[in-house]
């Protein structure tokens, strides 16, 4: 993963997608290549979602204010962990919120091996069509939305589409 040490005025952006060959085009839903964004982390480093490509991600769109996905972020942990071997990784965009939020909620969770991004002004949230909190987007290792979910997802749902961003 690449990051760049960036101001932390700096707000989340929209970049470029980066297209493989016969690569779908490029979108928000399943079948799309996943738009590309970049945001900050919680160190104030600048992260972007293709630098995750080559292994299956689960996008989650949560805030701390949102009990369901207070009580959906240990289940996401549980999934990484059960899915290390597959190299699924866990990119939680925080929404509209500032990173001392964000970091008290994430260190009391003791979520050290989730990728946090940071969007306060909502710009990769609107973009992802982001209407009620929370939001998983399933990607696969090539970049492709397999599926995604709104609401809270529970052990055997969240793993069935875990699944299917790792067979791809």
């Amino acid at each position: 993963l690449t990051v760049l040490l960036l101001s932390r005025g700096e707000s989340a952006r929209l970049v470029e997608t980066p297209a493989d060959g016969d690569a779908p085009r490029v979108g928000v839903h399943a079948g799309d290549l996943a738009r590309d964004f970049e945001a900050l982390n919680l160190d104030g480093e600048r992260l972007r979602l293709s630098d995750l490509r080559g292994a299956p991600v689960v996008i989650n769109f949560w805030a701390t204010w949102c009990t369901s996905c207070l009580s959906e972020i240990p289940t996401l942990e549980a999934q990484r962990l059960a899915h290390q071997d597959d190299g699924l990784q866990v990119l939680a965009v925080n929404v509209g919120e500032s990173a001392g939020d964000a970091r008290s909620f994430i260190d009391l969770l003791e979520l050290d091996e989730f990728f946090i991004a940071l969007d306060p002004d909502l710009t990769v949230t609107d973009a992802y069509g982001v209407r009620g909190l929370p939001l998983s987007v399933f990607v696969d290792s090539a970049g492709v939305i397999q599926a995604e979910y709104r609401g809270s997802l529970d052990g055997p749902t969240l793993d069935s589409y875990v699944r299917a961003a790792i067979d791809g």
